[in-house]
């Protein structure tokens, strides 16, 4: 493990990210690849295969081995790259890194791990920005094929960065309906009786809806009133997910998260509160027309890998649904620097489209929806 000294900011509170020098290491040749090396080599060691089957990705509770070895060469590149982008993104904002932990292990949840990419993203992002302190990740999941795939991400990429990683894996199967998964996940949480810096859930929810349809009606509002208590006061929960219909209900995710996060913030004013993308969280106190199905949020990535045998490098795209959230108190620190008048662009595929004031309006220009201020840019 490698520790830094830690500066202070103008406030006398600790910067854990401020000086320290981007781990160069951890990062590889833009030429080859987006993703890092030590990633893609010890996928490739678990006999990686490009295979890409939509279909069959949205059902991995009982993924064989050749299943898990076609995700971890089709899907976990896209799941790694998503959150390497949410992470780099999220800690350029001062609000968010200043509040890292400086002198403790930092907590990861990773519900839906499956063979981690959702983590290994995040900690490649904390990483190169000069973030030391150790990883302590609770993975939960129910496919413990996939799980089992973790331990030499664990050590390869502890190795490659200087940090010390530990994953405890959990292997539990949850749902399949709203009302059995909410108890479970609740008996989880009773069970692991910790509070994490950050919870992931990636593409995990909508597992839920492909596999029993309406009576999954729910698991993110669920998932949401549960996440209260094991987060820490400047915390923050992740959801990602797909951006694609889902035949079974009739309705994209997107906009089922969107019901599922306005029927949550109408319920409990207390609870969790959006910090990304942008309009979500400067709406959130009402007025969006995202509780009626009315949102449809969709982020494209464009990033490039070198796992696919055969070829040394292979370009990808990946569209995304997402929401970041946090405490209140911490969220209105957070959103204050944020200006609400602006129209924000969040559908990828509709560049005339933007949210403003909670509404969908249509103009030639906004601004991306998903950056914090330091980072916005106008895009035509």
């Amino acid at each position: 493990m490698t520790s830094h000294s830690m500066p202070t900011l103008s406030n006398g509170s600790v910067d854990p990210l401020a000086s320290a020098t981007p781990l160069d290491t951890c990062l590889p040749a833009a030429a080859v690849s987006d993703l890092p090396a030590c990633i893609e080599q010890v996928a490739r060691r678990l006999g990686a295969v490009y295979n890409r089957t939509p279909e069959q990705a949205r059902f991995n509770l009982h993924a064989d081995e050749f299943s898990v070895r076609a995700y971890l060469g089709t899907y976990l590149p896209r799941t790694v790259f998503e959150f390497m982008t949410i992470g780099q993104e999220m800690l350029g904002h001062g609000a968010m890194r200043q509040t890292l932990p400086a002198n403790r292990p930092l907590r990861i949840l990773d519900l839906g791990s499956g063979t981690g990419g959702a983590w290994m993203g995040l900690a490649v992002a904390l990483f190169c920005n000069g973030y030391a302190q150790p990883l302590e990740i609770d993975a939960v999941d129910g496919n413990a094929l996939a799980l089992s795939k973790q331990e030499l991400f664990v050590h390869a990429l502890g190795a490659e960065a200087g940090v010390d990683i530990s994953v405890t894996p959990h292997h539990r199967v949850l749902g399949p309906d709203v009302a059995t998964f909410a108890a479970d996940l609740q008996a989880v949480l009773a069970e692991l009786n910790r509070q994490y810096d950050f919870v992931l859930v990636s593409k995990h929810l909508s597992e839920f809806y492909c596999a029993v349809g309406h009576a999954a009606q729910g698991v993110v509002y669920e998932t949401l009133r549960l996440m209260v208590s094991v987060l820490q006061p400047n915390g923050y929960l992740v959801i990602l997910d797909l951006a694609t219909p889902i035949q079974e209900v009739g309705q994209y995710f997107p906009n089922i998260m969107a019901q599922e996060l306005g029927a949550y913030l109408g319920d409990h004013h207390e609870g969790l509160r959006p910090v990304l993308p942008v309009p979500c969280a400067v709406s959130a106190r009402g007025g969006c027309a995202g509780g009626a199905g009315h949102c449809y949020s969709q982020r494209e990535l464009h990033f490039r890998h070198g796992i696919r045998w055969g070829r040394a490098l292979h370009p990808e795209n990946t569209k995304i649904a997402y929401r970041v959230l946090t405490h209140p108190a911490h969220a209105e620190r957070i959103v204050s620097g944020y200006a609400g008048d602006l129209p924000y662009n969040v559908n990828a595929q509709r560049s005339h489209e933007a949210c403003q004031h909670g509404k969908i309006v249509f103009q030639p220009q906004g601004f991306d929806g998903y950056l914090p201020p330091a980072n916005r840019t106008a895009t035509a």
